[in-house]
C-alpha cells in the first residue's frame, strides 16, 4: 500500500555503494519500537 502510494524514501546508491529504501519514517518507527521491545 506505501509502495502505491508513493510514501516511501529512496536514496539512490553511488559508485559501488548501495542505495537504501526506506518504507516507515523515523517516527513511524519509534511510535512503533516499544511495541516490539516487549515482545523480547
Amino acid at each position: 500500500m506505501r509502495v502505491r502510494a508513493g510514501k516511501l524514501h529512496i536514496d539512490p546508491g553511488y559508485d559501488g555503494v548501495f542505495g537504501t529504501i526506506k518504507v516507515f519514517t523515523e517516527k513511524e518507527r519509534k511510535k512503533f519500537q516499544p511495541q516490539q521491545q516487549g515482545l523480547f
